[in-house]
Order: structure tokens, then C-alpha cells, then sequence
């Protein structure tokens, strides 16, 4: 599949679809995996950077997001403030094997969404090193990134990545540069933004809408300027959105509100290994 990114990544094979459920569970199952509330107790930050280090970093990574989902752990806050850091999360990418399946890149993007959103609102002096992070994995798994946004894709890959892009750009205005040019194809972004319309609000599209809206965060007028000249997102958005997007620049605490709250509402949506 060609992917239209001018930044050299490294060679990788873009890793095949999900297999089906039943398959799907047998061929992801991590040994080591949670069972058990109880098992939780034991799972802090620092037996967390332990297991990320080590053998399974992926199951690690899953046993992460079962403790998060699971117990009220502030496990995220207690990984970070131990030494932990976004790019130990993203070295796990570098440790999946050739081919692997996209359903083993959920967990990985998952837990990078949740360390970025806190290291935004809590931890500032993170916020260099998260930076880095997320430019390796940009860099590195672009075509991953793309295919995992097409059309043939399932509906929980296309949202747990614009999940994740969203959160980078609301990260700082430099990174949101850097996602906007990573040069989505325009038949993938003409895909998502015509996604069935409905109330749900943890619909595909109305994952795309945030992403799009999550420009405007920062009410800096050189990245809205950078939005608007890219047609082929913006050419996608229904005419009531668009209209909406001028005071939206004028009303950054509402914008700022609506993004922050769906994104409790994301963050906090059921994850199943």
C-alpha cells in the first residue's frame, strides 16, 4: 500500500488484519495476563516499568489497561512518577514481531492516549520526553498509522488512533504540526468524516469531528491557519461543523471544555484484550 509521508521510517511489513474473535484471543493471549481483581493489588508503577522491560512488554502493557479499568489504581500517575516514561511504552512497537496483527497495536496506542492526556494536565516537566516519544512513533509507524485508518479496518482500530492523534494534538502546537502533516490519503479522511451519522458519541466520526476540533485547543492562529489550508480535512467536515469552527476560535474554553470531556469519556471506554 503506498503511504504519501515524506519523513523516512523505517522498513516494516504492514501487519495483517484481525483474525477472527474466536481465532483472535487464542493468538494474542499473554502469558502472565491478570485474572483476578486480587491480582491487582500487587501491580504498581514500579512492577509495571519491571514487566515493561522485560520478556512480554505487550502483556505488560495489557495487564496495565486491566488495572486502569479494573481498580480506581492511579496506575498511570504512580508508572510516571516512579521513572516510567511515554517512551517506554513506545519501545514495545519496536518488539512486536513481523506481521504481527493491528490488534496488537491497540494496547500500545491505548496506554500512550492515557500517559499523554496526564502528562498534559499534571505532570508539565514530562512534557519534552512525551514529546519525543510520540515524533519516534509518528516517524516510525506511519504506514501502521494509515492502515490502520482504512477502510478495511475495524472500527476500534480507526478510534483508538484518532484517539491517540487527538491527544498529541492537544499535546503541544509544535506536535500537532507534526501530526497534520503526516498526510493522511484523502480517501481515508473522506472515509472517516462520512461514517454513518448517529447519536452515539463514541462513534467513528464523531471520533474524527474531536480530532479535527483538537486543532483549536491551543488558540494559536499559525496551526488554525495550517488546518484551514489543509482542504482535504477540512473539505470532509459536514457545513454545520465548519460554520462552527470560526467562534469555536473565539471560544477556547468551550472548546477546550467539549475536548476534555469526551476525552474522559473515551479514556475511560471498555477495553477487551
Amino acid at each position: 500500500m503506498e503511504v504519501e509521508n515524506s519523513v523516512a521510517e523505517k522498513s516494516v511489513v504492514v501487519p495483517l488484519e484481525e483474525p477472527d474473535k474466536k481465532r483472535r484471543k487464542l493468538l494474542v493471549s499473554e502469558k502472565g495476563s491478570a485474572d483476578s481483581t486480587a491480582s491487582f493489588a500487587k501491580f504498581d508503577g514500579s512492577h509495571f516499568r519491571k514487566l515493561i522491560k522485560g520478556d512480554n512488554p505487550l502483556g505488560a502493557v495489557r495487564q496495565l489497561l486491566a488495572v486502569v479499568k479494573n481498580t480506581s489504581n492511579d496506575l498511570i500517575f504512580d508508572f510516571l512518577n516512579s521513572g516510567g516514561s511515554a517512551l517506554d511504552v513506545v519501545l514495545v512497537l519496536d518488539k512486536l514481531e513481523t506481521n504481527t496483527f493491528f490488534h496488537n497495536y491497540q494496547p500500545v496506542f491505548t496506554a500512550l492516549t492515557l500517559i499523554i492526556n496526564r502528562v498534559r494536565d499534571e505532570i508539565p516537566r514530562l512534557q519534552p520526553s512525551t514529546e519525543e516519544a510520540c515524533r519516534r512513533l509518528l516517524h516510525n509507524n506511519t504506514s501502521v498509522l494509515h492502515s490502520m485508518l482504512a477502510s478495511s479496518s475495524s472500527q476500534v482500530n480507526k478510534k483508538t488512533v484518532l484517539e491517540m492523534l487527538t491527544a498529541m494534538v492537544m499535546l503541544s502546537v509544535q506536535l500537532a504540526r507534526e501530526v497534520l502533516s503526516l498526510s493522511l490519503r484523502e480517501v481515508t479522511m473522506n472515509e472517516l468524516a462520512k461514517q454513518p451519522v448517529n447519536s452515539e458519541p463514541d462513534s467513528v466520526r464523531a471520533h474524527f469531528m474531536r480530532y479535527v476540533l483538537s486543532y483549536f485547543y491551543h488558540d494559536n492562529i499559525h496551526l488554525v491557519k495550517q488546518l484551514l489550508e489543509s482542504r482535504r480535512i477540512l473539505l470532509q467536515m459536514p457545513h454545520t461543523v465548519l460554520a462552527g469552527l470560526g467562534q469555536m476560535t473565539r471560544q477556547v474554553p468551550l472548546s477546550k471544555s467539549f475536548l476534555t470531556n469526551n476525552e474522559s469519556e473515551t479514556s475511560s471506554r471498555e477495553y477487551n484484550p
